[in-house]
């Protein structure tokens, strides 16, 4: 670490729950001419071992990012099988260029007992997150979810939309229409096709783990780990 003044901080931040991934990322937005307070995520992880030998209570804001993995027993066979669906390679190559603001992913993250879930859109290039609760995972909730999160979006900056294969995006073409993009499909458990969406999941997963129920989740409280997790960049 680079000083007392930088350990303090990153301290500060780990103790209000920021993981260190976090913390890189806000030290590097907010000291940008400053190359002596950049520091990495692993640096920091390493920092906070440390400190922690001789202050186990640091433990509990320790938290480690794992991205979300379904279990593949009983949909193997169901995934793929989406009518219409337009596979990732018709998708225009300049979404993997990252050079304009309009191309997202979107995925959804299951809440214990899978009685509630998460429908969450990442934008390719800025990594903006918008994520909505929604109480089951039908195909008619996840449009209505993906409406409202993209409600405040300009219409210019929805042009893609990549998903996953799950059933519940088997709506995509009345989607397509309601929000005025073009929607690919991903080929399946090919997760690093929509590597930023699955990244972003993880980091939802720090602050809802897996075994975490989403039955009492409000939208409010949702809001806050978003606006959380946008802060990175």
């Amino acid at each position: 670490m680079n000083g007392p003044v930088l350990m303090g901080i990153v301290m500060d931040l780990f103790k209000k729950d920021y993981s260190p991934d976090q913390i890189a990322g806000r030290l590097k937005r907010a000291y940008p001419e400053t190359p002596e307070m950049g520091v990495s995520h692993e640096t920091i992880y390493q920092y906070v071992y440390r400190e922690m030998l001789g202050q186990p209570e640091l433990k509990g804001h320790f938290r480690h990012p794992r991205p979300c993995r379904r279990s593949r027993t009983g949909e193997k066979e169901r995934r793929g099988q989406i009518p219409g669906r337009n596979p990732i390679e018709n998708r225009p190559a300049i979404v993997e260029e990252k050079v304009r603001i309009g191309d997202w992913e979107g995925d959804r993250v299951e809440g214990a007992g899978k009685t509630a879930y998460i429908a969450t859109f990442v934008e390719k290039t800025s990594k903006l997150l918008a994520a909505k609760v929604m109480p089951n995972k039908a195909a008619a909730t996840l449009n209505r979810a993906a409406i409202r999160a993209f409600n405040p979006i300009p219409d210019d900056c929805i042009k893609t939309l990549t998903f996953d294969n799950g059933k519940e995006f088997s709506g995509h073409k009345a989607l397509a229409a309601a929000l005025g993009c073009d929607i690919y499909f991903a080929h399946p458990y090919h997760s690093w096709e929509r590597g930023l969406n699955e990244y972003t999941n993880g980091l939802i997963r720090q602050y809802l783990p897996k075994k975490t129920s989403f039955d009492n989740l409000t939208q409010r409280q949702l809001d806050r780990i978003v606006a959380k997790i946008n802060s990175i960049y």
